[in-house]
């Protein structure tokens, strides 16, 4: 499961989670769909339980994270989602989701009838990213964002109309 804003985040990190994301990281750019599909799930876990400076270290690669975001595989989609919820957890991840382009394709996501684990994570990330940050509100709702949300309020799933609220 992802972290959001609402969440009280299980702090998860030391040397060995250093290493392991690091080793992660090194292939993170790899074309191997089924390596990316490995990695996007490894990713999602550590994130979810990452304390700031292992966020830090994952913001960095907010570009190759928004670009499996347009992944075939819906589990991978929602993985990406999931890893920059969890980076926009922190003011500069916010800024890095952003400058990354990541609005416009996470709002897209929010679209998708899919996958719930798609949506869910997306919209939690939207959540994240608007959390306290003018700069990322006003990005979403140029993009046309408030009416994904609100319809999102009336989503059969209560968690991703409490993220929906959240993003409000």
């Amino acid at each position: 499961p992802c972290a959001h804003a609402s969440d009280h985040r299980a702090p998860h990190s030391g040397p060995g989670m250093e290493q392991e994301v690091e080793r992660l990281l090194r292939d993170v750019r790899t074309t191997d769909l089924v390596r990316r599909d490995e990695i996007a799930a490894e990713l999602s876990k550590v994130a979810a339980k990452a304390e700031d400076e292992l966020l830090i270290v994952l913001s960095r690669e907010c570009a190759t994270f928004v670009s499996w975001l347009d992944a075939e595989e819906p589990l991978v989609r929602a993985y990406a989602a999931c890893i920059l919820a969890n980076v926009a957890f922190l003011a500069a991840g916010q800024r890095q989701v952003l400058h990354a382009q990541g609005v416009a394709p996470l709002l897209r996501l929010l679209k998708t009838k899919d996958n719930k684990k798609v949506t869910l994570h997306s919209t939690a990330a939207i959540q994240n990213i608007t959390y306290k940050n003018a700069e990322c509100c006003a990005a979403v709702l140029e993009k046309g964002g408030e009416r994904s949300l609100k319809k999102l309020l009336q989503h059969r799933s209560d968690e991703v109309q409490q993220f929906a609220a959240g993003a409000k």
